[in-house]
């Protein structure tokens, strides 16, 4: 009888001990991952990037790490890849709604040919990113192991990876950016 009453007594102290715990029993809210996202890849914990470089339209050389105090969704396409065709306007359309002080679309063509086929190709498509990048020999798409297909990283405001989705997605519909704004305000601390 005791072994009985014993086993009770620590059954009940468990559930009371579950119960008091901070969270215990109920799911922790995390970023909306649905619909045109829902191949979103969410880190753990998140990564730091590495200080790679890649190169600007000026061929000056930049690292994740110059765009520290926003969030920003870095988009590795190329001219030849017929995903990155489709994709591109509706990261330009997410830029436009989402873009300011807190977030940030970043492209980073993987072409070899580099700014001879990356500029007249976006003034062809007449897309108009603040700014477009170069991965020159894709270095900085391997350092983060992105495939040598195209993929997006999205990165808080410290610079760390908080989750990527690799091969293409539609960046202009509202679970979109219901996944941006959830990083803006829990992680970016801001609105834009």
């Amino acid at each position: 009888m005791m072994k009985g009453t014993t086993a009770i007594t620590l059954i009940g102290a468990a559930l009371i001990v579950g119960l008091a715990a901070p969270g215990a029993g109920v799911a922790a809210e995390g970023p909306p991952i649905s619909g045109s996202v829902q191949n979103f890849d969410l880190r753990g914990e998140p990564v730091s990037m590495p200080a790679t470089p890649f190169l600007t339209a000026s061929n000056e050389q930049q690292t994740l790490a110059d765009f520290n105090g926003k969030v920003v969704l870095v988009n590795f396409w190329a001219t030849w890849c017929s995903g990155s065709w489709r994709e591109l306007p509706t990261l330009e359309r997410l830029q436009a709604k989402l873009g300011g002080d807190a977030f940030s679309v970043v492209i980073v063509s993987q072409d070899v040919e580099g700014w001879q086929k990356i500029t007249p190709f976006l003034k062809k498509r007449r897309l108009s990113f603040p700014e477009s990048y170069y991965d020159e020999g894709s270095k900085l798409g391997g350092a983060i192991g992105l495939p040598p297909q195209m993929g997006s990283i999205l990165i808080d405001e410290n610079g760390r990876e908080v989750g990527r989705l690799e091969g293409p997605a539609d960046w202009d519909t509202p679970e979109a950016a219901a996944l941006i704004q959830y990083f803006i305000d829990e992680i970016g601390g801001g609105s834009t």
